[in-house]
């Protein structure tokens, strides 16, 4: 395939992959384990392979970071499904009642959210740890390089940091703690207008790009979604609520193709402009 036709498909991978994330959580919510367990496999697959496409293209982190950043924390969002329609009664249940499947065992639900907990808070830890490691090269850097580097540590902050604080926001929401899942939901909405800033002075308009709503509306449906569990002990009305958000974010992204392709296709060229110049870097530091 030519160049341009594999970063198509590699853009469709991705757009499918989001799109069956979406529909996981929306079928989720509604304890429908006939969807959420295959649409939640698939989104696995196809966003773990749009990490490795990422990082086959290029090994700069700016690059592929922010792919298997969202591949690391929706291995963990699966795991936590697949918990909850298994093992898991709800408090108040659904009409349909098709959970748990394999009968109520709080013990083994309790021990294997333990360890979505720690997978939850361990997301954030790899986003500062690359974030640290990228500003450590840039000191080290030549003055006439360092705006390369910056510009990954840019990559970094608005492409990965609004994962990393999504992956917290369940962490604290598996823990139990209402406010603190609030206050790490509005930080994750700040990072993502963040990141459109960003992008919209790199060329890309806030009116022209709807793919930020599609992440904003399923962060409030996650909101919503957290206090169902947490505050509304899983009152049915509140659950159809919250679903309906996330279906609304998920019709927002099947009418949002051509931004996304948009975004996607400007990230690229900007990563592309990254790469030359770090490699440029890389070859004068070795000649000398």
């Amino acid at each position: 395939f030519s160049d341009l036709a594999w970063h198509r498909r590699l853009i469709i991978i991705k757009y499918i992959g989001e799109g069956m994330w979406i529909l996981s959580e929306a079928t989720w919510i509604l304890l429908i384990p006939q969807v959420c367990i295959p649409s939640s496999f698939l989104a696995l697959i196809l966003i773990s392979a749009a990490a490795a496409l990422d990082f086959k293209e290029s090994t700069q982190l700016g690059v592929w970071f922010p792919s298997a950043m969202q591949a690391f924390w929706l291995f963990w969002n699966s795991v936590w499904m697949l918990d909850e329609v298994f093992w898991d009664e709800p408090d108040q249940q659904t009409p349909w009642a098709q959970t748990p499947m394999f009968g109520t065992h709080e013990m083994r639900y309790a021990v294997i959210q333990e360890y979505c907990k720690k997978g939850f808070f361990l997301a954030p830890a790899l986003w500062l740890a690359a974030v640290l490691l990228e500003v450590l090269r840039g000191i080290k850097a030549r003055m006439y390089s360092r705006h390369s580097w910056q510009s990954n540590v840019r990559e970094l902050l608005c492409h990965s940091g609004y994962i990393a604080m999504w992956s917290s926001t369940d962490g604290f929401w598996a823990c139990g703690y209402l406010w603190a899942a609030n206050a790490s939901v509005v930080v994750t909405i700040l990072m993502i207008l963040a990141g459109t800033v960003e992008q919209s002075s790199n060329g890309l308009s806030l009116q022209a790009d709807r793919s930020d709503g599609v992440w904003i509306l399923w962060t409030l449906s996650n909101l919503t979604w957290i206090y169902l569990e947490l505050y509304f002990k899983d009152l049915i009305i509140v659950r159809y609520l919250a679903s309906l958000v996330c279906f609304a974010s998920l019709l927002l992204l099947a009418m949002s193709w051509e931004q996304f392709q948009q975004r996607e296709e400007h990230e690229a060229t900007a990563c592309d402009d990254l790469a030359s110049a770090l490699n440029k870097h890389d070859a004068l530091s070795t000649l000398k």
